[in-house]
């Protein structure tokens, strides 16, 4: 456990090994491109006597491991969440749609995204290189707040061209929007 700290910046130094709880003040955390190994449960799932603080989480691109538990109810104060390119489980959890703060996710490897659609602050969503297939739920076309999503390197089902590129359309029904992205 880090104490005394409010921002930790530990990205890109080759750091390896589990991950170790951290402190409820602690703010911003940052140790993406190491090697931290592990579930990640060890580090998002532990107890807490007092509300915890974080706002800006960035895991990726580590080697963590296992599925992203239940347990997000502890973390209402993320606003940044950054869990690509570990070796997680693909499904998102519901109480991950009770983080109302949240303005920008990045996971990869997800299957289903779905218990995102109701967070209203959302401004940027990327599921890139997920295997999703098949059509893009209504629900997200209905996310018009948005404003960066990122749907690349997935398996679309629909508006194949001739030149090779996968193109996905969303469309919200209110205000019939579009929203296009192309896999080269």
């Amino acid at each position: 456990m880090v104490l005394g700290t409010s921002s930790i910046y530990l990205g890109s130094n080759k750091l390896e090994g589990p991950l170790s709880r951290i402190s409820s003040d602690l703010v911003e955390l940052d140790l993406s491109n190491n090697s931290f190994s592990e579930e990640i449960s060890r580090l998002l799932c532990h107890p807490m006597e007092e509300k915890n603080e974080l706002s800006i989480l960035n895991l990726g691109n580590n080697l963590l491991s296992g599925e992203i538990r239940d347990c997000w109810m502890r973390w209402q104060s993320l606003e940044v969440m950054v869990l690509k390119s570990n070796n997680l489980t693909r499904e998102i959890p519901s109480s991950m749609g009770s983080l109302q703060e949240l303005e920008v996710i990045t996971l990869l490897d997800v299957a289903d995204s779905s218990p995102l659609t109701s967070l209203m602050g959302l401004m940027s969503l990327n599921l890139s290189g997920n295997h999703l297939g098949g059509s893009i739920p209504d629900k997200i076309g209905d996310m018009t707040w948005i404003q960066s999503l990122d749907l690349l390197r997935n398996n679309p089902s629909e508006n194949s061209s001739s030149s090779g590129t996968n193109s996905v359309d969303l469309r919200s029904p209110k205000d019939e929007k579009q929203i296009t992205g192309q896999h080269v």
